[in-house]
């Protein structure tokens, strides 16, 4: 139902999704911002859906804008997620992510 709350807590950073695309899930890629627009990498994390129904599991990507380091990104990531959801983490310049990734 649209307007349910499906998680109950206040994130540490600015949580959104990129319009026109299409992330693994079937659903608009998510973006987890940082603080430094200047940040000349991208960081892609592919989260590890570990939820209770196995049929209903989706494996999907968080990319993470503004961080000033892998290290942050991750870390930022781990302040939202369990260990257990973080699988690889991918970074690239914005231009590879501009051009090449967001094309995928």
């Amino acid at each position: 139902m649209e307007g349910d709350v499906v998680y109950d807590r206040v994130l540490p950073n600015h949580y959104g999704f990129i319009r026109n695309t299409i992330g693994r899930d079937g659903d608009e890629i998510d973006v987890i911002l940082g603080t430094d627009p200047a940040a000349d990498s991208a960081y892609v994390i592919d989260m590890i859906d570990l939820g209770p129904d196995e049929a209903a599991r989706e494996d999907e990507d968080k990319v993470l804008l503004g961080f000033p380091s892998a290290r942050a990104a991750r870390d930022a990531f781990l302040a939202m997620y369990p260990p257990s959801f973080l699988g690889n983490m991918d970074a690239m310049s914005m231009e590879d992510f501009r051009s090449n990734w967001l094309k995928q």
